[in-house]
């Protein structure tokens, strides 16, 4: 929306994710998953110097800080957990700087830019603020959704609770943008009937849509909250 046009991303891990993004006429490279250090280095070593280099916190380690300042005037982190050290020039995190000391081992060049401002919810969510929603004690349509991980046993103890009770559902499962169709069949021998799809662009209307929402306990619970819809929890991370 800035304008700049020498955008590419470097996508660890499903094949599908770069995929996408080339879809939307971006520049994708897709890397193996838990690439090591010096691997990374030498893909970046075959483009341009970066003005900026944005990534995300996991797995970036000091090593791969320090070789993403080599190949960059300016490293930004994107963290959510705030547990890690950092020597970089900025780290923006949506939560509170936790009080156990890992900004006094980080370099005191690391900027933070902390709390709820920076939330990335997309502006499908934000509209959401200004709706008002009715809510009845009737329980006819569920959606199901995890996020972009591997969260099968979640994805499987939610069919197999909801093929338990003593009535039938219209029950949605969004799996994401890595589609795994074995998943799928497996999802459908534990509950018959059961809508499965992959990534969407209109979570916040199938939310909204919903009458209970069975989510992560990450951004989705803020997701569900936005879209009032009400929502039982599952940490799919330990974090959560």
């Amino acid at each position: 929306n800035r304008g700049h046009d020498d955008i590419v991303f470097f996508v660890e891990g499903p094949v599908t994710v770069a995929d996408y993004l080339k879809q939307q006429n971006l520049k994708a490279v897709a890397i193996p998953e838990n690439i090591s250090v010096s691997d990374e280095r030498d893909i970046l070593a075959n483009y341009k110097r970066a003005d900026v280099i944005i990534c995300e916190m996991l797995e970036c380690c000091l090593n791969r800080q320090a070789v993403f300042k080599k190949f960059s005037s300016k490293v930004v982190i994107f963290d959510d957990l705030l547990d890690n050290r950092y020597n970089v020039d900025l780290v923006i995190s949506a939560q509170a700087l936790p009080a156990y000391g890992n900004t006094e081992i980080s370099s005191p060049k690391t900027k933070f830019e902390i709390g709820y401002k920076y939330f990335m919810m997309s502006s499908d969510f934000l509209a959401h603020t200004r709706k008002t929603r009715e809510h009845s004690n009737a329980i006819d349509s569920i959606l199901i959704a995890f996020g972009g991980g591997s969260y099968d046993a979640a994805y499987l103890k939610s069919a197999r609770a909801i093929f338990d009770q003593e009535k039938s559902f219209k029950t949605t499962f969004v799996l994401g943008y890595d589609y795994n169709q074995d998943l799928a069949d497996e999802i459908l021998r534990e509950l018959p009937g059961a809508i499965i799809i992959g990534g969407v662009n209109n979570m916040a209307e199938l939310m909204a849509q919903s009458d209970l929402a069975i989510v992560s306990a990450g951004y989705l619970k803020l997701e569900a909250a936005v879209t009032r819809t009400p929502a039982i929890l599952i940490a799919t991370q330990w974090h959560q």
